[in-house]
């Protein structure tokens, strides 16, 4: 009873850790975005996209610091093209 209680716990952490974990491609693809979206001037939903992928890389297990710091030079870009300061 105690490994079928095991197994059935086991299976449901694996799952939602599945379902639920997003990746550095997931973050790399909102980054890529960003920028995208710089290039039409869409600076607010750029600013979205950079504050999306910031959240991502704080989800994931290994951080890179690096890519979160880049994401908010653009956020600064964007807000310095917009004239929000």
């Amino acid at each position: 009873m105690k490994t079928f209680f095991f197994t059935l716990i086991s299976f449901f952490l694996i799952s939602a850790n599945i379902l639920f974990a997003q990746t550095q491609q997931e973050a790399n693809d909102a980054y890529g975005d960003g920028k995208v979206l710089i290039g039409v001037q869409q600076y607010d939903l750029a600013i979205k996209s950079f504050e999306k992928a910031i959240e991502i890389e704080n989800q994931l297990e290994n951080i890179r610091q690096k890519d979160i710091a880049f994401n908010f030079y653009e956020i600064g870009f964007c807000y310095q093209s917009i004239k929000k300061y």
